[in-house]
C-alpha cells in the first residue's frame, strides 16, 4: 500500500490580501505627487497695451426636476359595473379518428 507524503495545506484566510494582489510592496504606496506649480505669467510688455475683458460666467441653468409630479388619480366610476360574462359553455368534444369507426 502506497502512502503519499503529507503535504501541508495552507488556509487562504491566513494569507494577507496584499500578498495575493500585488507582486511588490512598492505598488502599495502611492507615488508622491509633486506640489502643483502655477504656470509662469509672462511679464507685460510696455509696447503693447491690450485690454482683455473676460466674459461673465454663464448663468447656471436650473437642473430639470428629478421627479415628475404624480398624475391626477382617475375619477371614481359612477356607472354600474358591466355584468360578468356568462360562464363558458361546455366545448364540443372532438371525435378522434379511432372513435369514428
Amino acid at each position: 500500500m502506497l502512502t503519499r507524503p503529507k503535504v501541508p495545506c495552507f488556509n487562504i484566510a491566513q494569507i494577507p490580501l496584499f500578498c495575493l494582489t500585488s507582486p511588490s510592496p512598492q505598488l502599495l504606496t502611492p507615488p508622491p505627487t509633486p506640489p502643483p506649480t502655477p504656470p509662469p505669467t509672462p511679464p507685460p510688455s510696455p509696447k503693447t497695451t491690450t485690454t482683455t475683458t473676460t466674459p461673465p460666467p454663464p448663468t447656471p441653468t436650473p437642473p430639470p426636476p428629478l421627479r415628475t409630479p404624480p398624475a391626477a388619480p382617475p375619477p371614481l366610476r359612477t356607472t354600474p359595473a358591466p355584468p360578468p360574462p356568462p360562464p363558458p359553455t361546455q366545448p364540443k368534444r372532438r371525435i378522434h379518428r379511432r372513435d369514428r369507426e
